[in-house]
């Protein structure tokens, strides 16, 4: 488990992303809030997709966790960030994406 997510800073946590969304007004909200974590964490934002907000592991099911990385990528693409690495941790997928720089801590 993780601590719980913090509203500052440049940590974010997904417990999943549908598929579904990619075409909706709702992707642009989630865009708005990468640009934000981006701009909190002067160019870089860490993604930690399949954890709750309060730092507990969601377990996925079926497709989930096919579909929360695509809709990830495809939100990246759009905000033509790049998607600079990506791995798994048990059951917890942690994605990372940077502006210009490729900086891993």
């Amino acid at each position: 488990m993780l601590d719980p997510e913090i509203e500052e800073k440049n940590i974010e946590y997904k417990r999943k992303l549908s598929l579904d969304i990619i075409n909706t007004h709702r992707i642009n909200t989630l865009i708005t809030q990468m640009k934000w974590r981006i701009n909190e964490g002067d160019g870089i934002a860490f993604y930690y997709l399949g954890v709750n907000d309060n730092g507990s592991i969601y377990e996925f099911i079926e497709n989930e966790e096919f579909e929360t990385i695509e809709t990830f990528k495809s939100m990246c693409f759009r905000y033509y960030r790049p998607w600079t690495r990506y791995f798994f941790k048990g059951n917890e997928t942690v994605g990372i994406l940077g502006s210009d720089q490729y900086r891993f801590g």
